[in-house]
């Protein structure tokens, strides 16, 4: 039997393509809840619980959804990243109003290796998500 893997599994193997620092990829739809992706295979979770888990998911739904009303004088959103001192996380709007979650270990732009959240969204411009 053939697994045919959908748009959104590609999508999110692409992205932990991308670099070997990312932790966790994961497409979230607007009930704050993941409908696709996870931790790379061999990480474990830095929240201690599912439910913390499930907490941060809704969380970064919210926030995507509250700055939403700059957008009448800001443009259109294109990235929301937070710093922690353990990693950095990218969230980028996605259609249907779901939401591209991205968690890496510490990156860094320099003028030879971009930004990677402008690497972020070109992988999503290019996959018309």
């Amino acid at each position: 039997m053939e697994v045919v893997k959908t748009i959104e599994e590609d999508f999110v193997q692409k992205i932990f393509a991308l670099d070997r620092r990312v932790r966790f990829v994961g497409i979230i739809d607007n009930e704050g809840e993941l409908i696709k992706g996870g931790m790379r295979r061999g990480l474990i979770a830095l929240e201690p619980t599912k439910k913390d888990e499930d907490k941060l998911y809704l969380k970064w739904f919210l926030m995507q959804t509250m700055t939403d009303e700059w957008s009448s004088f800001l443009g259109k959103k294109v990235m929301l990243y937070t710093r922690y001192e353990r990693l950095d996380m990218y969230g980028i709007p996605l259609k249907n109003s779901r939401i591209l979650l991205v968690s890496t270990e510490q990156t860094k732009g320099s003028p030879k290796s971009p930004f990677f959240g402008e690497r972020l969204l070109d992988l999503v411009r290019s996959a018309e998500m």
